[in-house]
This record gives C-alpha cells, sequence and structure tokens, in this order.
C-alpha cells in the first residue's frame, strides 16, 4: 500500500508540541496581525476577501500578514533558542 508511513508516538508528540507552540506565538502577536494571520491561514481567506472583510486596502493586508509574519518567526526562533539553553542547562 502506498502513500506516506503513519507518524509514530514521537512524531505525534513533537507535531502537537510544535503546533502548541505555535498556537501559543499566534496568540501574542498584536491583534491587528493576529486577526490578518489567522483570516488567511486559518479561515483560508485570500487577501482581496480579507481587505473586503476587514474595509482596508489589499496592500494594508499584506503589510499586516508580512509583518506578522516576521514576528512569529522572531517568537519561534527566540523559543528555539531558550528550549535549546535549557537543553544544555539540563544536561551539564
Amino acid at each position: 500500500m502506498g502513500g506516506f508511513p503513519t507518524p509514530g508516538p514521537e512524531e505525534k508528540l513533537l507535531t502537537k508540541w510544535r503546533n502548541e507552540v505555535l498556537s501559543q506565538a499566534i496568540h501574542r502577536l498584536k491583534y491587528i496581525y493576529r486577526e490578518s494571520i489567522t483570516l488567511y491561514y486559518f479561515n483560508e481567506m485570500s487577501v482581496s476577501d480579507i481587505a473586503g472583510y476587514l474595509q482596508l486596502s489589499e496592500n494594508t493586508v499584506k503589510a499586516r500578514l508580512a509583518r506578522g509574519r516576521q514576528q512569529l518567526q522572531q517568537m519561534l526562533e527566540q523559543e528555539e533558542q531558550e528550549l535549546d539553553a535549557r537543553n544544555r542547562t539540563a544536561f551539564d
């Protein structure tokens, strides 16, 4: 039978943890960025649809998405660095 292999328990746990970290980071975004990110990625709305729904220009929506992504990336990188530091301390 083809397709993708079934993820094992460790992979499932890691995926659950990643989703939780991402969810927490999204909730820490300023509302204007969180709103655009949520509508685009979770509600699967187009930039044009978001612009109409929020009564904004498409360029404003694009800017909010870009800034929101950038802030998420920074938050997740910081989280990873903090986790690495905790792990190094735990094994020293």
